[in-house]
Parts: C-alpha cells; structure tokens; sequence
C-alpha cells in the first residue's frame, strides 16, 4: 500500500517548483527526548530554523536537514528530528537522505562526463547509443530528431512516467531494454512541446551505463561521487551506506518498504546535505580545492542555458511555473528576482531541492523523508535572511505571476466545441496487445468513451487548451504491468491528446500505484466529406463496408465502393492482393485510405514458404518441395537475397541462388545462395502479379500508412519487361504517399507523371504528390519512405 501511495505522489509531484497543492498531514509534536538539532550557523538563521521546527510538527515531518554556502563556503548545515523514529536515530548533516528528482541534474552530470570525453554526442538521435531490438517508438516524428538533448530536456516527446517497483516485485523487474520496448513511446513531435518525463531520464542512465562499460551506480560513483569528495552520496544505496540513510515514511508515519524504479536516472540517487550543497557549488563554480574538474567550466554553464520553455499548456500543469524553462538538468528562471537554477524532487517518503544563486554566489540543498512542501518553502526564509528586500520582491513577483496566468493563458473549452463534436475512434497501442477506444462528444457537452469491450463512461475534467486535449476517465488496460498489484477493477485513466486536423494522437496514461503512458490515436469518423468504408481481417466482401461491424474483407472491394471524398480505413493485417483504383477523384474532393494504425496494414505479393524441401537424388545442392501455387520469384529475406530463375532443375546444379517452378508437376526446385538445405534460411515466396498498391490517372487521393512487401515480379507491357512496385502512382494529380513503407519490392515508391499528367505543375502537385519527381526505383534490397 505504501509503494501504491508514494507512485501516487510521485506522479503529481513536484518536479521541479513548489507545486500549488498544500500537501495535508496530521499535525505531530517531536516525540518526547527527540533531538532538536544538530549542526552549525548563527543567528541569521534562528528564524528559519524556529519555522522549520514548526512546519515539522504541523505537518508530521520526521526529519529534514539542510545545508546553505555563499561564495564558496558553506555558512549553514543542521539537521533536525529523527532519521529513524522506530530505532531512535537522530538525522545528522551526513545523513543520507532520498532525492526521487533531483537526481536528474545528477544524471546530466554524468551525461555531460561522457559527452566531453567525445563518448556521446548531445545532438545525436538516442536510437544510435539504443540496442538493435531496443529501440524507442517513434509513433509521430522523425527518430533522428529524438537527440539526447532532448531526453535531457522533456522534449524528446516522451509521455509522463512512473514505474515503481517494491522489494517482492524486484525479483520481476524486466531488463531496461524490455523496459524500452515498453515505454519508450515517442507520443509527440520531438522539440514540439516540454513534457517532464521520468522515462527519460530512464534512458539516459541506460545509456551512461552501454557507453561507459559500468553499472550507472558504478560511473556515478567512480566519475562524479568520489572525485567531488561526495563520500555520502550513491543511486540507491550501496550496502556499505545503508546504515547513514533516512528511513522513508508516508502520511501516518509507516516506514515505506524499500521500492525502486525503471528510472534510476530520475529519482534513484541519495544524498547527504553536505554533499548536495557541494554539488552545487561544483556547478557554480565555487567548489573546495579536494574537488576534481570532472568537467569543464564551459560545459557547467551549457547545462544551465535554457533550451526548453516550462510554460503549462494545460491547467493541470500548473506546478510549472510560468517562465521557468530548462536546461540539461537543470531548472531556470531568470527575472526580478535574479537567475535562479534549481530542481526539485518528491516521491513516497522523499522531498527535496537544491537552488543555486549565480549572481549572488547562494546555494541551498533541503530535504526530508517524508513528503511535504518544506524544502520548498523555507528557501524563501533562508534567502530573505541573506538578501535584503529579498521577501518583498518575492510578493511582487509572485502578485505579478498570478496575474500573468490569468491573462496570458489562451481561451480554454470546459465543454466541447466545433473541432471535437462528434465521433473519434482508434486504438490505444500497448506492448500486450491493442485496445479499441472511442470518444463521442455530444452538443449537449457530454463526453463518452470506450475502451476496448467495457462499458462506456463519461470524460471528466474535459478540456481543450492550445490544441491539447485532456481529461480523465475509469477504465482497465490489460496490460501486465498496469495490473500486476491488482487492488482496483479499474485504472485512471488520463487522456492528454494533441488536436491535428481530425486525428486526435498522443499518451493515455493508466494510474493505478504507477503512471504507465502508452500511445493513443484516434480519428474523426464523420468528417462531413464523405462516407468512411471499412476493410479488416473479420469481414466480408458480401458487406456493405459502412461499419466495422460489417467491414469488407479485402481493399480492392473497399476501394471499389469509394466515391471522391470518402476515406476508407483498413484495419491492422496482412492482405494479399494486387489493388487498383483508376480514372478517380475529384481535385476539390480529398478521398483518403488510410491505415487505422499506420504501419500495421501491409499489403503482400509474396507468402512465407512454409514448404518440405528434400535433396534431389543425384545432386549436391538442389531441393525440390510440392507446391500447388504458381511460384513467380524465390526470396531469402535473412540474406536479402531474390533467387534467380533457371530455365529448368538441372541448371540449379551449376550455381546457387535459383530456383526453378515446374507449373505440370507442381514442384518448386530450389539452389540457396550459399548451397544451404532451403530450411535453413527464411524464405518467401511470390505468388501475385503486378504492383501492390496501383493508383492510375487517380485525382486527389491520398494513401496514408501502408506498407507494400514482396511485389517482385516483372509485368510484361507490349514487349517490356516492367519491375513492379509496392506503390505505383501513375498520370496522377494532387496524389499524396504519406507514412507509406515499401520493402522487398522490385520497384518501391514509384511516382511517374506520364503523358498528359499535370502532377509537376506548380501549386498542385509538390513534393508530397511526386509533382516533378522522377520515379523512384527500389533495388529488392533496400526500402524507401516517402512521409509528409
């Protein structure tokens, strides 16, 4: 129950400032024989310490320690209350002490030891330092744009995060590389807007530790903890320190079994005070001759340039102060009140929070083990006792910030408005399987969904806020992970979801203990355009295609039944067909075809081989197998390498990599490319004439998330031989290949204006439509994407 809460917590913690919510707990006087404090200062700071002895018996707080240096040297470190309250053990300034989120700018510390070596490349996409069957998703976007810059900034596109994980679930806690495959969802455009991810941070630790040969614990240990004289500071805890960590405790004072993370690199580091506030004065510049360089100062002050505005998007972002940006690692807000530098932290049993002043030589570590709101409310008494007027231009500023959140917030929607009536439907895609969802939204304000086959519920909490969409429903997503503690029937459900035209996409996030993001498309079915038709494996081509419930089964038939500005949707398979639309289209009309979710829709001109090969008596390298389907081209797809046909069994002998169809036997005979028995390779074979996806003298239409494999036979045309392509577009104008895949094709994207076409006429055909591009020829070994 105490893990379930502090996954509660961490979710709307506060991540980096003082969020707004006053966190509740019964009020606790210190025990009678407890300490008051221990440590050192004078009498700037005997009103501070008065207030923090008071906010821990309001709020129940068992200990809490906090050190302040000024130019250098450090002026105050004390620690107050107990570090463990069943054994009696009094917090000192070495006590060690939780950080959950400060242990970002610790991260981008290490990230930044590797980068200066030249091991990393801030700039470089992620999936470079990733390993091959562990690379992110990228469901929107481009991967080369998802860099470690933005990993380290919350721009990557990554959803909001939160995966804990207590003593007994340990033993079942998958590999991080499993970890990515699950949660490495890339839900937005890369750079388009800040979202703090935990995950993030996640992967950076996975990659600290791929690219330096050590465990992330070990390279923080031995490359930034120990050079930086930090003796009491490790990611989680190292044995040999259990004994000088704070107990973690939650609202009613129950020691919080030990949990950890699939994040280390966001929240897994402790500390003691005294070594957090030397930490910060590493960064700025001000740290003690026992401190080695472990990195430049050109490299410190690139950490706390801003490269990413904190500014909400939505009212429950409001723990994000407007104006505050960030940089690599590090918090910054830059106004009246001087440049401040900073992050915060808070997860079950753990608050915490480091400033640093730069222009006043000020920093100033705080944390507790429980969470409360004191490390953040007593930096403003810590820095009024050392800044003169410092309190009264906090007012003004904080007058002037309320201010500026009313006026400059754009116009928000409580209730639906033109751009969302009607009905959505999609998918919510999950390493366990698809779940359909849909949203109705009613003229009345009413918002419904559907998730997969339970019943439907109402949206709460709806809004529309500069394009976004967020609200919050109950619901279940089966996943092992979201259900693994099973103490609800049901998840929260949140909805944060960018509008684009009539797709709505992005994170729907399942709480339940942990926040668990997963991507999220859905579009718009009563665009007022047209007709939508259906096509998916359940159907029938007997149907009408006017639903899903009575889809056509096959695309050809979908296609037959279009009219200009209709869009036909086809749902996740393989479909083995040659499909053609010609003479088509209205240019004032746009009729769309279109993955329900792009890249699961694959059209196929080959099947896998599936057959019995046995040794032909009397030769050494040749294979014969029965096979009742004409067998047009032989393709080995793990040597990428198309078998070429023999005029008769007998030539196979002579050379490998053919094969031979003998149509009046029915046998297929078969030499591999390294003289191998067939069963040894994964071969295909193709059994469809002619291009894949065909579109003649075609006007308007636009193919959305296709993909074409294995259309590798040539067509004869008068007396040429013509290689076939997945996608063909011919004579065609304003035609669009968007999100479309091609592999293993004779030909792959294949744009060819023609006689008479005006594709490459300016203002209407383009880049998207091929207007003016010559036709794109695809060896069988190689793939093209066309995109958008």
């Amino acid at each position: 129950m105490h893990s379930i809460r502090a996954g509660l917590v961490a979710l709307c913690l506060a991540c980096c400032l003082f969020p707004g919510a006053m966190l509740t707990a019964k009020a606790q006087e210190p025990a009678p024989g407890a300490p008051g404090t221990e440590g050192n200062g004078d009498e700037w700071f005997a009103d501070v310490r008065r207030k923090i002895l008071q906010e821990m018996a309001e709020s129940g707080v068992p200990s809490f320690a906090v050190a302040v240096a000024r130019n250098g040297e450090i002026i105050w470190e004390e620690a107050f209350g107990w570090a463990d309250l069943q054994q009696r053990i009094p917090a000192t300034v070495q006590t060690m002490y939780s950080l959950a989120s400060v242990s970002k700018p610790i991260t981008a510390t290490g990230l930044m030891v590797l980068v200066e070596r030249g091991k990393l490349d801030l700039d470089a996409p992620a999936d470079r330092y990733l390993a091959r069957d562990a690379k992110m998703k990228v469901w929107i976007g481009d991967p080369e744009e998802v860099t470690l810059r933005r990993l380290a900034n919350h721009t990557a596109g990554l959803a909001g995060h939160a995966h804990f994980y207590t003593a007994e679930e340990i033993p079942f806690k998958p590999r991080m590389e499993e970890s990515i495959r699950r949660y490495g969802n890339v839900v937005a455009l890369p750079g388009e807007r800040y979202r703090y991810s935990n995950f993030g941070y996640g992967i950076l630790d996975h990659l600290i530790a791929r690219t330096s040969g050590m465990t992330y614990a070990e390279f923080l240990r031995d490359e930034v903890f120990l050079p930086l004289g930090m003796t009491r500071t490790s990611a989680d805890i190292a044995a040999e320190l259990a004994e000088f960590a704070a107990v973690r405790y939650d609202d009613s004072d129950t020691p919080i079994p030990f949990y950890t993370t699939d994040h280390a690199g966001a929240s897994a580091v402790y500390a003691s005070m005294h070594d957090l506030v030397r930490f910060g004065m590493f960064h700025l510049g001000q740290g003690s001759p026992d401190q080695k360089a472990i990195l430049s100062q050109e490299t410190r002050a690139a950490m706390r340039v801003a490269t990413a505005c904190m500014a909400p998007v939505n009212l429950a972002d409001l723990n994000l102060c407007p104006g505050s940006c960030y940089g690599i690692g590090w918090v910054i807000d830059d106004d009246e009140l001087g440049k401040r530098i900073s992050h915060g932290g808070g997860m079950g049993g753990a608050a915490s929070k480091i400033l640093m002043l730069p222009d006043e030589g000020i920093v100033v570590a705080a944390a507790a083990n429980k969470f409360c709101r004191l490390p953040w409310t007593i930096e403003t008494d810590i820095l009024s006792a050392l800044i003169p007027g410092y309190a009264e231009k906090l007012a003004q500023h904080e007058r002037k910030r309320r201010e500026a959140l009313v006026t400059s917030e754009k116009p928000s929607h409580d209730a639906p408005v033109s751009e969302l009536l009607g009905d959505w439907e999609g998918a919510v895609r999950t390493y366990a399987g698809d779940f359909s969802l849909t949203l109705s939204f009613q003229d009345s304000g009413e918002i419904h969904a559907r998730l997969g086959d339970q019943r439907p519920v109402p949206v709460a909490n709806a809004r529309l806020s500069n394009g976004r969409f967020s609200g919050n429903m109950p619901g279940r997503i089966e996943t092992g992970d979201a259900t693994r503690r099973q103490r609800r029937p049901q998840h929260h459900l949140q909805l944060d979801l960018k509008l684009r035209g009539d797709v709505l996409d992005g994170a729907i996030v399942a709480v339940a203990g942990n926040s668990l993001s997963h991507w999220c498309q859905l579009r718009r079915t009563d665009t007022g355009q047209g007709t939508e038709y259906f096509v998916n494996k359940q159907g029938t081509d007997a149907h009408d295609g006017a639903s899903r419930a009575t889809s056509f089964l096959t695309i050809q038939a979908g296609v037959n039944a279009l009219q200009p500005g209709d869009t036909l949707t086809i749902g996740p398979g393989e479909y083995f067909e040659n499909v053609t639309l010609s003479d088509f289209g209205d240019l004032n009309k746009e009729t769309l075809i279109r993955a329900e979710l792009p890249g699961t829709v694959v059209l196929r001109g080959d099947r896998d081989a599936g057959l019995d090969f046995a040794q032909v008596p009397g030769r050494r390298f040749v294979y014969v197998a029965d096979c009742e389907t004409e067998v047009l081209s032989v393709h080995e797809a793990d040597t990428l390498t198309n078998l070429a046909p023999a005029a008769d069994a007998v030539a196979l002998e002579f050379g490998p990599g053919r094969f031979f169809y003998d149509a009046q036997a029915a046998k297929l005979y078969v030499s591999s490319s390294d003289f191998q028995p067939p069963e040894r390779h994964h071969s295909t074979l193709g059994v469809l004439r002619g291009n894949g996806f065909h579109l003649l003298k075609c006007r308007r239409v636009v193919l959305d998330g296709l993909a074409a494999s294995g259309y590798r036979t040539a067509v004869e045309k008068e007396v040429l031989l013509l290689p076939t392509s997945g996608f063909l577009l011919h004579q065609t104008q304003q035609c669009v290949v968007r999100r479309c895949t091609a592999f293993f094709n004779a030909s792959g994207i294949t744009l060819n204006s023609g006689v008479g076409s005006n594709t490459n006429q300016p203002g209407e055909g383009g880049e998207e439509s091929g207007g003016g591009l010559p036709s794109l020829r695809q060896p069988a070994r190689r793939y093209r994407r066309l995109q958008s």
